[in-house]
Formats: C-alpha cells, sequence, structure tokens
C-alpha cells in the first residue's frame, strides 16, 4: 500500500478484514528521508516526509487498532530512530522531526489502547545498515556516525528485526 495516500491504506485494511476478519501485529516501517540544510530546507519534501514517516504511521495505526480492539489483543511496533531523540548531524530537518513525532505518536497510542489489550512500541535505533543510508549517508558522515556508536559500526536490518519479533510477541 502507499502509506501516503488515505484511501489506500483504506483499501488495503478493508483488505485484510475482509480476507482474515482481523490484524494481530503491525508494523509501521514505510519512511522516507531528504538531505539538505536545515535554511534551505524544502517544504514540499518536509510535507512529504511527514506524511509518509508520521502521517502513514497514524493512519495505518488507526486501521490496525480498530480491527485489533475487536479482539481485545494486538501489537503496533513503529520504526522510529535515534534522530527523534537527537539531532544526529545537519541535514535531517524533516527525519528527525518525523521520527520525534512517530515517538511521542506511540507514546499516546500506548496510553490509548492499552486497555483493549493493544500495545504500542517504538523500535529507535541509531543508523542501519540499508539501501537507503547507503544512498544517503556520505562515506564521511557514516565515519563520524559510527564513532559515536559504542561498537563503532552501524546497525543490521536483522538487528531490528529481532526487537520488533520480541515486541510483537505475546512475552
Amino acid at each position: 500500500m502507499d502509506v501516503s495516500d488515505s484511501s489506500s491504506i483504506s483499501h488495503a485494511f478493508a483488505e485484510i478484514e475482509k480476507q482474515t476478519g482481523r490484524c494481530d501485529i503491525l508494523v509501521n516501517s514505510a519512511g522516507v528521508a531528504t538531505v539538505s540544510s536545515f535554511l534551505e530546507f524544502p517544504l514540499d519534501e518536509f510535507v512529504r516526509t511527514m506524511n509518509i514517516n508520521v502521517t502513514g504511521t497514524l493512519l495505518c495505526s488507526q486501521a490496525a487498532a480498530r480491527l485489533m480492539v475487536k479482539h481485545q489483543w494486538g501489537r503496533i511496533i513503529n520504526i522510529a530512530s535515534v534522530a527523534g531523540m537527537r539531532a544526529v548531524g545537519k541535514g535531517r530537518t524533516a527525519y528527525g522531526t518525523s521520527k520525534g513525532a512517530v515517538i511521542a505518536l506511540t507514546r499516546q497510542m500506548a496510553v490509548e489502547l492499552a486497555e483493549h489489550g493493544i500495545t504500542a512500541n517504538a523500535v529507535a535505533p541509531g543508523p542501519i545498515d540499508t539501501p537507503m543510508t547507503q544512498l544517503l549517508h556520505t562515506a564521511k558522515f557514516r565515519e563520524e556516525y559510527a564513532s559515536a556508536i559504542p561498537m563503532n559500526r552501524y546497525g543490521t536490518v536483522s538487528e531490528v528485526a529481532a526487537a520488533v519479533h520480541f515486541l510483537a510477541s505475546d512475552e
């Protein structure tokens, strides 16, 4: 589905309900990032980033939670970022802001959905070695970023997946 399009989200969750009658686990992992200086950050890119990273997370979570409430059980896991807790470098105006919003949204969801047996958590990793970071992070940025990490390396997708797996479990 296209998480920047509310009708696409509605259609996808209507299909999920039609085919299975339920949604037990939702992982909101869609995300984009554009690098540009704060003073020159293009408004259209800021809006696009917020729409995908935050509004998409909100709408998917609402749709999933409506199905989860019926069964009084569910798990929502949002992929945030350390960039949502602290600035991680220049040019991350929209990305850092959006991930901070995802963290705040997750906290609000957790409070409101707990009474329905639904947990909401966020995983906020540091840099993860993905095609997006390979494209956006220059060699200099990668070196500087990694040096600020105790293990002196980017994380892996499988490390994030392990955290998500735990949060999706009954444990």
